[in-house]
């Protein structure tokens, strides 16, 4: 088996199924520290793909993320725009997406959040806790984001470090980079699918981000 490039970082398929396999464990539930697997992907909160409700705001902290009391007030102000912006276009996997289609639909969505961000300063609301929401909807083609990610991938030649840049210029930049890395490794990712221990279906770019999550930003 060959190596998996998820941005600058690099492993060796069978680690990376080693991965899977541990983070998808239905045995961990039961440990002091379980993951989010099943439970971030199971969640039902009553919405469809393309609404966001109370309940599908509050899905982040699944994911670790700490939502101030300001910030749910602040996504729940941006939700008709966001619901907009999810309604616009389908889910699809993100290899199947042409690179207009994918640039369009990220920066429809984290345009919402730079929009608020001016208006209303950032108060707690980020990039980062967005896409642990929009993911659910659509969890083919929205990736999810994190500092481990951004380590996976900022400063690469896809994201080049700058200055100062939206969140909508950002993500777009990640999002087409988690592309080609996919495009890249479908056979290896049809591979890490079939290492999925538990019931529950995982999109490509939900293992992309445990391959992330696991590596820390190194091999």
């Amino acid at each position: 088996m060959g190596d998996i490039r998820i941005g600058r970082v690099r492993m060796s398929t069978t680690a990376a199924q080693q991965r899977v396999g541990e983070y998808t464990d239905p045995d961990h539930i039961d440990s002091k520290s379980p993951y989010a697997y099943p439970a971030y992907d199971e969640l039902d909160t009553g919405s469809d793909a393309n609404q966001l409700n109370d309940g599908d705001l509050l899905a982040c902290t699944l994911l670790n993320v700490r939502l101030s009391t300001s910030a749910f007030y602040r996504f729940r102000d941006m939700r008709p725009d966001l619901e907009a912006a999810l309604s616009a276009t389908p889910d699809a996997p993100l290899v199947d997406l042409d690179d207009e289609s994918v640039s369009a639909k990220t920066r429809s969505l984290y345009a919402v959040l730079d929009a608020d961000r001016s208006a209303h300063g950032a108060r707690g609301q980020s990039g980062t806790t967005l896409s642990k929401i929009l993911h659910r909807k659509h969890p083919e083609s929205l990736p999810l984001h994190d500092k481990w990610v951004r380590e996976c991938y900022l400063g690469t030649e896809a994201v080049p470090r700058v200055r100062r840049r939206s969140w909508a210029d950002y993500m777009v930049l990640v999002t087409l980079a988690m592309k080609q890395d996919l495009a890249r490794h479908q056979e290896e990712f049809a591979q890490l699918r079939a290492a999925v221990r538990g019931d529950t279906h995982l999109t490509d770019l939900r293992i992309l981000d445990i391959l992330a999550w696991t590596s820390k930003g190194a091999g």
